[in-house]
């Protein structure tokens, strides 16, 4: 869990201010104890730097049970990146002017993988490529290490978990190009790679929160550039539109009801400056204006035209992108009609 780390220092404030309210109607007590709870630790998280977020949510690390092994801190080969960024530019020639073009700089940061496997693999057993949640700006293998050993030992799978780039310091698409290349290290991978080539058909995607909606969206991705797909998506409550153009989000009357709005609609922002933060703002307002010169043609609706920055995973103009709002693509089907 991403937040592990600041329990301590909200906990006993957080629960004694949660069991002085009133559960909704609707919600049982314990429910109600963990919705605040969560939100309070969200808050508390987002007063350090981003960095230190970064850096924290990635760095709890969690003994496997004996059954269960793991392989971790594999560097991936850049020529997967380079593969998958051939495609995206392909793809994403239309969004150029509404995209930050230095998500193609990596900055030295190399492409990380994990393996955690079930020692007793049968022969046919399936491999699952697990994305990470955290706002596209947090976590990574170690923070959900605990899911991946569970899904292992569940399923008798080989889970592979990848540290995919983060936001700020790396807009959209650039967590989309690594778990491309993930996927593509699993089905062509290079000799020293220690394992044969694996077939889509038995690989499942996973993703939780913004992990689930990627995973969504780099599906819809491989299907529309002909790649071959796997064999299911499955997203644990999966972050499909990055818009909050929902009414929980927009209608007076239901706000407070979402789990995550108000709060976080312009969030996640650290209240606390730092040097990834400040380049941030320094490149979006930029692109910003970039783009009101240029003109193009806005994609999506006026509900999320606004003036703040809604995400920092990518800009305003870019959100109803298929491929970063999955929620917004034409079709689901399996093949593009």
């Amino acid at each position: 869990m991403p937040l592990l780390k600041t329990i301590p220092n909200v906990l006993s404030t957080s629960v004694n201010r949660v069991v002085k309210g009133k559960p909704r109607p609707t919600w049982n007590y314990k429910f109600h104890i963990g919705f605040n709870l969560f939100k309070s630790m969200l808050t508390a998280t987002f007063d350090r730097p981003i960095e230190e977020v970064q850096l924290i949510s990635n760095s709890t690390k969690i003994s496997p049970p004996p059954d269960i092994s793991i392989n971790e801190n594999l560097e991936l080969s850049d020529n997967y990146r380079a593969i998958a960024q051939i495609h995206l530019e392909k793809f994403l020639d239309k969004y150029d002017d509404v995209l930050d073009p230095k998500w193609k700089d990596t900055n030295g940061q190399e492409l990380i993988g994990e393996w955690v496997y079930y020692n007793n693999l049968p022969k046919k057993h399936p491999v699952v490529l697990l994305l990470h949640g955290g706002y596209f700006c947090m976590g990574g293998t170690k923070m959900i290490r605990s899911f991946s050993i569970e899904i292992a030992k569940l399923c008798k799978a080989k889970v592979f978990g990848v540290d995919y780039r983060l936001s700020p310091q790396h807009q959209f698409p650039a967590a989309l190009c690594d778990v491309i290349a993930a996927y593509l290290y699993l089905i062509s991978p290079g000799e020293d790679a220690g394992f044969e080539p694996i077939d889509p058909k038995r690989i499942v995607i996973m993703g939780e929160s913004a992990g689930g909606g990627l995973a969504m969206a780099m599906t819809l991705f491989l299907r529309d550039a002909g790649l071959p797909l796997p064999c299911g998506i499955v997203g644990w409550s999966p972050w499909v539109d990055l818009t909050h153009s929902m009414p929980s989000s927009l209608d007076p009357n239901l706000i407070g009801l979402d789990l995550l709005c108000p709060m976080t609609m312009y969030r996640p922002k650290p209240r606390v400056s730092s040097p990834a933060w400040v380049q941030y703002q320094e490149d979006s307002q930029k692109l910003a204006d970039q783009i009101k010169e240029k003109k193009p043609s806005i994609i999506g609706d006026e509900s999320f035209q606004r003036d703040e920055q809604i995400q920092i995973y990518c800009n305003n103009e870019a959100l109803a992108i298929p491929y970063v709002s999955p929620l917004l693509a034409e079709s689901l089907a399996s093949r593009r009609s």
